[in-house]
């Protein structure tokens, strides 16, 4: 990381929209004073810096978090419901031979009722954290449908239609990310049998699930909406020291910022309103440091692989140590370099002809 504090104080200083080369203010000279100077002297560059480049496209809406049927209720009641619902549905989704198949349309739409009800409890206890886990299991296990080779254990009605359900499984999984409200004081009125285990514990549950899910989903389509939404609704808003944006911040930025460049890599660029988006929401993730350093070890990271084919691997003796970048877009980088060498020597020898 000091490595990358020393190149930026290197960059051009950024004052009231104006990218200037020089870190020292000179005073304002006319045009007139110019021709005065030395032949070896010019005036700083100056770039203007448009803070609206996406201002003109639209933002993408996210939709409304879902609820269940088991929120009317009590939480006891509901608890109860999910825990036991949960407790069959994980062990016979585990056993091809289980007792309990959701074979038609009604049955597999009132059981999401329960699970999208299960992801909303709290990690603070081991009750609600195992029903929780069960339902992200289970929902991860029922996106294979979307594989060549699914199961039987996978409803029957996925199978046949699984486009018709898979928004519906990844607009529950935000739920994941989003903040709980585990005081204890608050928990305890709530569900006084219930052992409260350390906040430090469960936000260390959170993370974990959270990990789980950013592995399986990373495949699959339409992923980039989903993340965009739930980085937005674990970094939105100021974390305090042990908070789960802060212990989990990284990670998700990363994969974030990954799989975009993977599309962009594999030409499958995010529309100007996606970028639209991205801009607008990281102008509300910036009060999380791990936001400017995941981002500015990417950008360094390119920039070696760059420099190192234009001038050699003697150039810069700065080491990648961000391991998502050298496998996924190297050849990318590679092909960029080429281009660039290629081009630069072409155009040379094209001037110095005429």
């Amino acid at each position: 990381m000091e490595q990358i504090v020393n190149y930026l104080k290197e960059l051009p200083t950024l004052t009231e929209g104006v990218v200037s080369g020089s870190s020292s203010s000179a005073p304002e000279q006319s045009p007139s004073f110019w021709p005065k100077q030395q032949a070896n002297q010019r005036p700083p560059k100056q770039v203007r810096v448009d803070g609206e480049m996406y201002e003109q496209w639209p933002v993408l809406e996210f939709s409304d978090l879902n609820s269940s049927i088991l929120d009317l209720f009590t939480k006891a009641t509901s608890q109860g419901v999910s825990s036991a619902l949960l407790f069959e549905l994980t062990r016979s989704d585990s056993d091809e031979n289980g007792s309990i198949r959701l074979n038609n349309e009604d049955h597999l739409k009132w059981c999401m009722q329960v699970l999208n009800h299960a992801l909303t409890l709290s990690f603070s206890t081991t009750r609600e954290y195992e029903t929780l886990k069960g339902a992200v299991r289970i929902y991860l296990h029922w996106l294979r449908a979307l594989c060549d080779t699914p199961d039987n254990t996978i409803p029957t009605p996925l199978l046949e239609t699984p486009e018709k359900y898979f928004r519906n499984i990844i607009d529950a999984m935000r739920w994941i990310f989003c903040r709980r409200d585990d005081d204890p004081e608050i928990s305890a009125l709530t569900s006084s049998s219930a052992t409260q285990v350390p906040r430090s514990l469960a936000v260390e549950r959170q993370s974990i699930e959270i990990d789980i899910v950013l592995d399986a989903l990373r495949g699959l389509t339409q992923n980039s909406i989903f993340l965009l939404n739930s980085t937005d609704l674990l970094l939105a808003e100021p974390n305090a020291t042990e908070e789960m944006g802060m212990r989990i911040c990284c990670r998700v930025l990363d994969t974030l910022f990954e799989l975009w460049l993977e599309a962009v890599l594999n030409e499958h660029l995010p529309s100007m309103a996606y970028w639209s988006t991205l801009a607008a929401l990281t102008r509300r993730w910036r009060h999380n440091v791990s936001l400017i350093e995941c981002w500015a070890k990417k950008i360094l990271s390119f920039t070696v692989l760059v420099c190192k084919r234009m001038y050699g691997d003697d150039y810069l003796r700065i080491s990648i140590t961000d391991e998502s970048v050298v496998p996924n877009l190297v050849q990318f980088i590679v092909s960029f370099g080429f281009t660039v060498s290629n081009f630069v020597p072409r155009r040379y020898q094209e001037q110095q002809a005429e």
